[in-house]
């Protein structure tokens, strides 16, 4: 039997975690191919940070951020398995039994021989002499129900009534797409295909390779069917958006793991509180001073600065609840009909237009403009009014003793010494710096940044980067990986997007810029492989332009990739960690401090070192996908160990390596992706619900309630893309899923 004849039988157990690439690609038919490494869709493919959008099967390795873990698949190798599935037509015939010998082992790992057959076929009448028979193939419109083994066939059932499969040894079925309230139905789904929504506010459909609909919606909407929104930002540190359908999102830092979504439906909203529809207050955010606790009762707005907020009730008084300082909480008597807090102070309009202010006391108190207002914005040092007659005026500091304007403007906002109005016709202006085009319905001020809701719902910023709550991620993405204080995402165009501290370099020196398959996180940076196979890193070691990549794997102060004839080539400091790596066919890589390792064609994992002292074992036995992290040694200053996780051919995890957190005592069941960090490790359950152990730590506490395609964990926060192409992440920094 040929080379290439065994490797495709090997290729159909690689079949349960091929990943699912995004859509519009196209399969790759060539037979001679021989399962090459890290391929788009290709049997196996452990891709670090690659989305399988589509949340099918196994086999994925997202980026961790301490250490990169597992590769990313690159453009160069397209969607789709070069393996012939087992069971159906063209069905490569079954190798004999056969074993691998010599493979190193390390204490503590499991003492099992190879199997008698090769992955993907199983020994039917336990005779050595007869050939071994291939597993047979779960056909689109079923799932598997039972993994095959060395000495088990695989066993199928059909979808149930409402789900669907489109790929062969599919592990699950897929609901259905629910279509939203008042959406068209297109098509309706069936056992082998999902139902088709239609899109809403410019959103554009698209077919993933699972056969998922989904809409890919412009910035500004959101949900299945791209809902248009409006947006206010509560903190250069955080955002808050109310949408179309009257619900919260927040997203943005959130150290303390306090910024929880609020249940039930707004009217408004300021920073992090909101009026909900029947009159009652909601708030959110850390409650050390019983600020997230407001009081009860029937309000028509409300302000919220962080430390206090002030409510105005229905019946016109104002109460003010928080930390009470300097008289923040000691609202004038009266009634009102306009209230603007910020930090330290705040003021009101009286029902009769008279200006008051309250709390710490200004030092430009006596420059508050004696006329008559319809109602208030309030700075740290000074405000400003919109008069009762037209025009408006300012005071103080922050807005610049003299600002004032006689046009009619319908609102007035503060931030620093930036004050931005907008005009009844939507267009804004700005005292410093230019305010977003276009038509608005509202603005939030955020540092240097001024972004805007436009009158159709899509948001818009004046700069080119925005800050991080001022960006929430719209639309549908293949790929993503957690970074630095952001995230970076491809998106099904193959358009690379990143939030936070790192820009796609390229995208400012080429034009039009570049598209890419994928992109997976170092500790410092990314790696992200365009569509032609050439890798552009930022942060982290690059291979040189002269060379195409499959796969790709940064560590630290060195990477490794994966060349498209299942090659291995590694480049950066050689003194942390060797870039000679051995030789021979290989379809996954990951990289850490010291170390890397590779997976071999065959299942087998070899890892080498620079360092024959922090030098990780190989481990024995077979496994579809592997990923690579480290962690600083306790009290050993700079230098870091490494530790590793592998996913077995019958979907258990098997973790080794430095376990200063218990990170090398994974949980029990079967998983089709890891993710590993500094101190603490993610994986993806065969069911797409997310597992992690390690180091309590908020990147991988409040794990979202259902599916995901594909998780990436950092050291604080932890990324996933859901089944339809969706990012969601939470822990120290949160993101919307859209």
């Amino acid at each position: 039997m040929s080379m290439v004849r065994q490797l495709l039988t090997f290729g159909t157990v690689l079949l349960l975690c091929a990943q699912l690439s995004a859509c519009g690609r196209t399969a790759n038919e060539d037979s001679g191919a021989m399962s090459s490494a890290g391929r788009s869709g290709s049997a196996g493919s452990p891709n670090a940070g690659q989305g399988a959008v589509d949340g099918g099967s196994g086999g994925q390795v997202s980026a961790g951020a301490a250490g990169s873990v597992g590769t990313v698949q690159g453009g160069t190798a397209q969607g789709g398995s070069a393996a012939t599935p087992a069971g159906s037509g063209g069905e490569p015939a079954a190798a004999g039994h056969s074993s691998v010998a010599g493979q190193p082992s390390i204490a503590g790992a499991p003492n099992v021989p190879d199997p008698l057959c090769p992955n993907g076929s199983w020994d039917h009448d336990a005779d050595s002499q007869t050939p071994c028979r291939a597993w047979t193939a779960c056909k689109p419109g079923a799932h598997l129900t039972h993994f095959g083994t060395a000495t088990e066939d695989q066993s199928c059932s059909a979808c149930d009534a409402g789900t669907y499969s489109v790929d062969s040894d599919a592990l699950e079925c897929a609901p259905w797409t629910v279509c939203e309230a008042g959406s068209q139905v297109l098509a309706d789904g069936s056992a082998t295909g999902d139902r088709h929504c239609a899109c809403h506010n410019g959103g554009k459909l698209a077919v993933l390779k699972s056969g998922a609909a989904v809409c890919v919606c412009p910035l500004g909407t959101w949900g299945q069917t791209c809902l248009i929104t409006t947006l206010s930002l509560s903190t250069p540190r955080s955002g808050v958006a109310l949408k179309s359908d009257h619900s919260v999102v927040i997203w943005g830092y959130d150290d303390t793991g306090s910024l929880v979504d609020p249940a039930g439906s707004f009217a408004s909203i300021s920073a992090a509180c909101g009026v909900k529809l029947d009159g009652t207050l909601a708030c959110w955010g850390p409650n050390g001073a019983s600020n997230a606790d407001p009081p009860a009762g029937q309000f028509s707005r409300v302000q919220s600065a962080g430390n206090h907020s002030c409510g105005l009730r229905v019946d016109g008084t104002i109460t003010c609840w928080g930390e009470n300082v300097e008289g923040y909480l000691d609202a004038p008597s009266g009634t009102f009909k306009s209230i603007g807090s910020s930090g330290n102070r705040s003021c009101g309009v009286r029902s009769n237009g008279d200006l008051v202010c309250w709390g710490t006391p200004d030092p430009w108190d006596g420059m508050i403009p004696r006329s008559k207002f319809s109602s208030v914005a309030d700075g740290y040092w000074g405000g400003c009014a919109i008069k009762a007659g037209g025009g408006w005026q300012c005071w103080g500091q922050s807005a610049g003793t003299s600002t004032s304007g006689s046009a009619t403007v319908s609102a007035i906002y503060m931030a620093a010494d930036n004050v931005c109005t907008v005009a009844p016709s939507g267009t804004a202006e700005c005292s410093r710096g230019a305010a977003p085009a276009g038509k608005l319905q509202s603005l939030a001020l955020i540092g240097d940044s001024v972004c805007g809701v436009t009158l159709d719902g899509h948001v818009t910023c004046n700069d080119d980067v925005g800050s991080l709550a001022a960006s929430p991620p719209a639309g549908t993405f293949s790929s993503m990986a957690p970074i630095g204080n952001g995230f970076c995402a491809v998106q099904l165009d193959g358009t690379l997007i990143c939030n936070g501290e790192f820009l796609p370099y390229a995208a400012y020196e080429l034009d039009p810029p570049p598209r890419y398959a994928s992109v997976v996180a170092g500790l410092n940076g990314y790696c992200a492989i365009r569509t032609t196979g050439i890798c552009d890193c930022r942060g982290a070691a690059g291979p040189p332009d002269t060379i195409t990549l499959s796969a790709v794997a940064p560590g630290f102060g060195h990477s490794c990739g994966i060349q498209p004839d299942g090659t291995l080539q590694c480049w950066g400091n050689n003194d942390a960690s060797s870039v000679a790596p051995p030789s021979g066919k290989f379809r996954g890589v990951a990289a850490g401090f010291y170390n890397s390792c590779g997976l071999r064609a065959d299942g087998n994992i070899v890892c080498w070192a620079g360092s024959t002292t922090y030098r990780l074992a190989s481990p024995s036995g077979h496994f579809i996908a592997l990923g690579m992290g480290y962690e600083s040694e306790p009290g050993g200053d700079d230098r870091r160990l490494d530790y590793a996780c592998a996913i077995r051919t019958d979907h258990t995890l098997y973790c080794w390596g430095t376990d200063y957190h218990g990170k090398t005592a994974p949980p029990a069941g079967t998983f089709s992706a890891v993710s590993l960090a500094a101190d603490h490790a993610c994986a993806l359950r065969t069911d797409g619900t997310i597992a992690c152990w390690g180091n309590p730590d908020l990147a991988w506490d409040h794990i979202p309630a259902g599916k995901f395609a594909t998780v990436a964990t950092r050291e604080s926060f932890t990324c996933g893309l859901r089944p339809n192409g969706r990012l969601q992440c939470w822990g120290s920094i949160k993101r919307p899923m859209q």
